[in-house]
């Protein structure tokens, strides 16, 4: 059984993870469209979400292109591409913490009237 390099692996998630947002159903926010299973109301995450897959998507390529004659830029763009992958996940998992604890209505704490 062969072993999958890492880059290949987050080539592959990237894309995957694109064709998925492209599926989902949107909802337009300031003129932007965001997916409403995952990032209700929160297109600034979407956004970050985004960046972050794209920059993976891309030091994945980058390190596939450069692996096998300059190695050592590629060692860089996996590096690169690991980082931002993480970086993905981790906006997934802040909305899933957002969605299963009361964060996500800190933004209505100014609706609350405090008794002192």
């Amino acid at each position: 059984m062969k072993i999958v390099p890492l880059e290949e692996l987050i080539f592959g998630i990237a894309f995957v993870a694109v064709f998925v947002i492209l599926q989902l159903p949107k909802k337009d926010i300031d003129g932007n469209s965001v997916p409403t299973v995952v990032f209700t109301d929160k297109p600034s995450l979407f956004h970050g979400f985004l960046l972050a897959l794209n920059f993976a998507f891309t030091g994945a390529v980058m390190t596939i292109s450069l692996r096998e004659r300059y190695p050592k830029i590629a060692r860089y763009c996996r590096g690169l591409a690991v980082v931002s992958i993480v970086g993905a996940v981790g906006v997934l998992v802040w909305l899933a913490l957002l969605s299963s604890t009361c964060m996500g209505h800190v933004s209505n704490l100014n609706n609350y009237t405090y008794i002192s």
